[in-house]
């Protein structure tokens, strides 16, 4: 059974991200002296992730839901993500969560895999950042070692 459900949406933050590191980048590259075909490979290099920003842009990213469990269950509908069981190990920042968790054993990977997505604060409401905080945390208690 799952007790919350998170609706997750595009972020502008990770868009901005990437143009001022494409900016810094480019100022960066008018601070050395680049020349031949050091700047040429530059300049295409730079040209072909802003071409990629611009894509990323343009595109219309669907919205995801999270659905989290009342054990730590994770899944993601729809199932483009692999679902599994979240993790201590995942991080709470106040702009943002990185989420850590494991899938089911197979026969590649008879642990399961481990799984990551950073999920900024502008995704989801404040509720459910806040909501997402506090299971986090409850599951680093329940996952706490015993002395």
């Amino acid at each position: 059974m799952f007790a919350s459900s998170i609706s997750v949406s595009r972020s502008r933050w990770r868009r901005g991200l990437l143009l001022v590191l494409l900016a810094a980048a480019l100022v960066q590259s008018l601070l050395l002296p680049l020349q031949g075909l050091w700047l040429a490979l530059f300049l295409l290099i730079w040209f072909a992730f802003a071409w990629i920003w611009w894509q990323s842009w343009q595109q219309a990213e669907p919205s995801h839901t999270l659905l989290l469990g009342d054990m730590g269950e994770v899944r993601w509908l729809p199932a483009d993500r692999p679902s599994g069981v979240l993790l201590a190990k995942s991080l709470v920042l106040p702009w943002a969560i990185w989420l850590c968790w494991r899938t089911a054993p197979d026969k590649k990977a008879p642990a399961g895999r481990l799984q990551q997505y950073w999920l900024l604060a502008d995704q989801c409401s404040d509720a459910d950042f806040r909501a997402l905080a506090r299971a986090i945390r409850q599951c680093r208690w329940q996952q706490a070692p015993v002395n």
